[in-house]
């Protein structure tokens, strides 16, 4: 027991617990007995622990420096694992991540039916997700969840990768903004062409008509110039329709409540639809940018309503409580499947849905089957 080369041994071992794997070989005497061969397996084991480390260091960093979120959670959805991007963009330290539970990042209610699947049928699964950061604030990510197995094959956990979408929805919000700051200035445009240029020119025809008539004692002939007369008036009154369906003047002025209430009572003239409008405001802290949006999103839903919904009864709500605009919309129609999406998309809820959204306000649709819709549309003040 006391040969120096067991000794050897013994200290070769005690620096690879402390992870020098480099350390100097023992180098092999010319017994070549029991105690040699114990030399060359731990010498051997020597270069496969330096290697491995090599390789763990290798990944580790790989791991680290990807700029997609990667998370590891078990198999009770708690955070097992992160890269240095979780970190850099949540908020959070290493410590706050690791056991937090994946509910705690992103709502139950979008992960749900992802857990599903990935619990119960093993199915990969993609989605666009939003992630909470520490400070209350959001990152738009497209998600990819996936199974992760042991070497047994046996469940173990579950990996996420995800992709920060924050530039992308920024670029797109842009876009969907000039969109729609180019269609209310056409919008403008024409309201006033029609205004300025044919509703003027029809009414100066209109006059030299009703002069005209005033010299005229064939009965026939004065019959038709004032059948032709009533037809321009209706043609006025169309022009004068059609210029406040494209810009009301009261939201021209950033006035959403008058534009809402004259809206209202034009379609209550026109229609056998009761429009009941409820609001203790007069004005709104809104821009005109937002007021536009929110009075478009009406149009759309009266229009749909008037459509398909079938119904006798529109109601309007809208108030401003704690920090926030509120407007709800419902009709008593026969309403619709929210999951038929060939349905959702044909009344154009998802052109409303983008419109919202590039104002940072949130828009959210209630509706089944003879049950009528509702509308809510928010945003921050």
């Amino acid at each position: 027991m006391n040969d120096p080369r067991l000794i050897a041994i013994s200290n070769l071992l005690a620096q690879y617990s402390l992870g020098n794997f480099n350390t100097p070989e023992i180098p092999m005497s010319e017994k070549l007995d029991e105690i040699d061969s114990i030399i060359g397996g731990v010498n051997m084991l020597g270069e496969e622990l330096e290697a491995t480390t090599v390789s763990r260091d290798f990944f580790v960093s790989i791991y680290n420096t990807v700029s997609n979120f990667l998370i590891v959670a078990d198999t009770s959805w708690k955070i097992v694992d992160i890269n240095a991007t979780v970190i850099a963009l949540l908020g959070y330290t290493e410590t706050e991540l690791l056991g937090m539970a994946i509910d705690e990042l992103i709502k139950p209610d979008q992960t749900a039916a992802i857990k599903y699947e990935l619990e119960l049928q093993g199915n990969k699964r993609s989605q666009e997700l939003n992630f909470s950061r520490k400070n209350g604030s959001i990152i738009p990510t497209e998600s990819h969840w996936s199974v992760l197995h042991s070497p047994t094959g046996e469940v173990s956990g579950y990996l996420i990768v995800a992709d920060d979408l924050t530039d992308k929805k920024l670029k797109e919000r842009e876009i969907l903004l000039n969109i729609m700051e180019t269609q209310e200035r056409e919008r403008i445009r024409v309201a006033d062409d029609l205004h300025d240029s044919l509703g003027q020119e029809l009414a100066g025809i209109r006059m030299m008509l009703a002069t005209i008539t005033n010299h005229i004692d064939d009965q026939k002939q004065q019959t038709n110039l004032n059948s032709c007369i009533e037809l321009l008036d209706s043609s006025l009154e169309n022009i004068r329709s059609i210029c406040f369906d494209l810009v009301p003047s009261a939201l021209n002025e950033g006035e959403l409540v008058m534009a809402m209430r004259q809206v209202i009572r034009k379609l209550s003239a026109q229609d056998d639809v009761e429009y009941i409008f409820e609001t203790p405001l007069k004005k709104t802290h809104l821009s005109q940018q937002h007021q536009i949006a929110i009075y478009r999103v009406f149009q759309e839903f009266v229009h749909n309503a008037m459509k398909h919904a079938q119904c006798s009864e529109i109601k309007i709500e809208m108030n401003e409580i704690n920090g926030q605009f509120i407007l709800k919309v419902s009709d008593n129609g026969v309403g619709f499947e929210m999951g038929d999406e060939k349905e959702f998309s044909g009344r154009g809820l998802s052109t409303m849905n983008s419109r919202i959204k590039a104002l940072d306000g949130s828009l959210r649709f209630f509706s089944k089957p003879g049950e009528g819709t509702q509308l809510i549309v928010k945003f921050n003040l």
